[in-house]
């Protein structure tokens, strides 16, 4: 019996029931680039017909974005975050969760690269981080108010545009009361960012 774990956590950590610790990290980059699809995660309690009718959402820079089905995955509160020098601003930096290292992405600031200082003010008073995969799979967005359930799903029959940083991280569209989702690949997308961060000159925010 397997379904996506989310769990709410605060900075002093969470029931050993609810999550895993995320251990043997190395240097963050790395870890990046080390990202495999993991075993399903088994939820007690829940049976597979009810797990699979539910699916959680988020809206990052105003799109709507599902999280893997199958994707373990937590809420952090806010926890500080320690900047890397010479990085882009899309990558927040690094947080301390439970002892490991794990890298922090901002893709708001991709989607919305020209969202002013108020806007950004106003979304932070709601920041949590969405800590997606676990061990050295593990990293974390910056999003604005919890997940949302959804339930009754309606796959698109023509996919809609989406916006270039995702052109390659999503692999399907679905539709709900008239709000379209994408089908978020986590995968796809950490690999993504560290290829970015690879590059030469990613301090320019490329």
């Amino acid at each position: 019996m397997h379904a996506q774990m989310l769990a709410t956590t605060t900075e002093a950590g969470m029931n050993s029931a609810q999550s895993e610790v995320i251990s043997d990290w190395r240097s963050p980059v790395e870890a990046l680039t080390r990202f495999a699809p993991e075993k399903r995660v088994a939820l007690d309690g829940v049976s597979e017909p009810e797990q699979d009718d539910i699916r959680y959402a988020i809206r990052i820079g105003g799109i709507g974005l599902l999280i893997g089905a199958r994707v373990p995955s937590e809420f952090v509160l806010p926890v500080p975050v320690s900047r890397v020098p010479n990085t882009p601003d899309w990558f927040a930096g690094l947080i301390n969760l439970r002892g490991a290292l794990l890298p922090v992405f901002d893709l708001e600031s991709m989607i919305v690269p020209d969202r002013d200082a108020a806007q950004s003010a106003v979304a932070d008073g709601r920041l949590l981080f969405l800590v997606l995969d676990r061990g050295d799979r593990a990293a974390a967005l910056k999003i604005h108010g919890y997940p949302q359930p959804l339930r009754g799903l309606k796959p698109l029959d023509q996919m809609p545009p989406v916006p270039a940083p995702l052109t390659e991280c999503v692999s399907n569209a679905l539709v709900d009361n008239g709000s379209v989702w994408f089908e978020l690949d986590h995968v796809r997308l950490f690999e993504a960012f560290s290829a970015r961060l690879a590059k030469p000159g990613n301090a320019s925010g490329q």
